[in-house]
């Protein structure tokens, strides 16, 4: 049996996955306040520069039933509710090695790894209310991203990649898309120090 382009993407990902997921601690019960809001800007300094890279090569890949979600806004909203100004918010740093984004194959692998993210997010959303005490209205947008639609729009997500799957672009080049955006995410935690943080 041929495996699906989403088992593929799974099994190429999953070491990353599990990596980033130990890099970033959200769920453990000890984290704080603090750290989540470093990560929710670290997050920020990542999804700003890669969606605008994004929308601009979007044109360039099949047609697809959803939208682009600009997830950095919800970032943006996040900060402002934990306290940050926009000037503050405006100076954090961005992310400047980030995978490359320049073929379809790239925006498919790309984008997997992304609503991936928004999927995960739900069963954040779940620890830290009760670890944190944070509401929609209180610093958790990001990770309830589109709430109880969310399984909906990734079975759509899924469904896309897999009629990208035979529609002549690589498939190869979509898996390896997808390792480097999740190996540039993780790269860009490192190298703000993230690791080293509690």
């Amino acid at each position: 049996m041929v495996p699906t382009l989403h088992t593929r993407l799974r099994s190429a990902t999953s070491t990353l996955h599990d990596e980033l997921e130990r890099q970033l601690e959200l769920m453990t019960p000890q984290v704080s306040l603090v750290r989540y809001t470093r990560i929710i800007g670290l997050l920020y300094g990542f999804y700003r520069p890669m969606e605008g890279r994004l929308e601009r090569l979007s044109n360039l890949a099949p047609v697809r039933k959803f939208s682009l979600r600009t997830r950095s806004e919800l970032l943006e909203r996040d900060l402002l509710c934990l306290g940050w100004q926009m000037q503050a918010i405006s100076q954090l740093p961005t992310c400047t090695k980030l995978p490359s984004l320049r073929e379809p194959e790239h925006f498919a692998g790309c984008l997997y790894v992304l609503e991936g993210a928004s999927l995960g997010g739900q069963f954040l959303t779940r620890h830290l209310r009760a670890t944190l005490g944070l509401t929609d209205e209180r610093g958790i947008t990001f990770f309830t991203g589109d709430g109880a639609s969310t399984p909906a729009r990734w079975k759509c997500v899924l469904q896309w990649l897999e009629h990208v799957s035979h529609s002549g672009l690589s498939v190869d080049q979509i898996v390896a898309s997808a390792c480097e955006t999740f190996s540039s995410l993780l790269n860009w935690t490192r190298a703000q120090g993230l690791n080293r943080e509690h």
